[in-house]
């Protein structure tokens, strides 16, 4: 995703589905981005079918609100602070947090939030109109089933193409530009 930013100099971007805010330092680190807007309610059992709650608390003893409280903690106070103004966690879900964003206001969209067939296709009608033309919404996880069956649908019938890129580190990415 770092290329893709920086080849088309975006400067607002969002992802929804921070998690340990991995993917976010990479970017804030290797673009020249001026507004990174992560969006992740942090929310124990939020989506079933993603296990990484449930890895995070195998080294706890906490329960797995607690497990997400501190995760949310850590992620925005020490991984993403030092970033300042440049970065914005956003605790919320996603329906209400692209309440708050006005459409065409944002160059690129990751998601990479709940991976459920009905969650994705959320994701994408609440996030698709906060797209200026040209920017580019796209996402990972294509493999799941239920991911790759909502971004086919959804583009389908908006009549985009779906367009597939092979990211820094290996994953691939499916990407549409709008």
């Amino acid at each position: 995703m770092p290329a893709l930013i920086k080849q088309h100099q975006y400067k607002r971007i969002l992802e929804v589905g921070v998690a340990l805010g991995g993917h976010a330092e990479a970017l804030l680190n290797n673009t020249n981005v001026e507004q990174y807007f992560g969006v992740d309610p942090y929310r124990s059992n939020f989506d079933p079918e993603d296990q990484f709650i449930k890895t995070v608390g195998a080294y706890s003893n906490r329960s797995e609100q607690e497990n997400c409280d501190y995760l949310y903690t850590w992620v925005k106070h020490y991984r993403l602070n030092q970033f300042g103004t440049r970065c914005k966690l956003i605790r919320a879900t996603s329906a209400a947090a692209a309440a708050t964003f006005t459409d065409g206001s944002l160059d690129c969209i990751f998601i990479d939030g709940d991976h459920r067939f009905s969650a994705v296709m959320q994701d994408l009608a609440l996030w698709w109109p906060k797209l200026r033309p040209g920017g580019l919404i796209a996402g990972d996880d294509y493999a799941m089933a239920s991911v790759a069956a909502a971004v086919n649908q959804f583009f389908a019938a908006e009549q985009k193409d779906l367009l597939m890129f092979s990211s820094e580190v290996g994953y691939q990415i499916w990407g549409v530009y709008k």
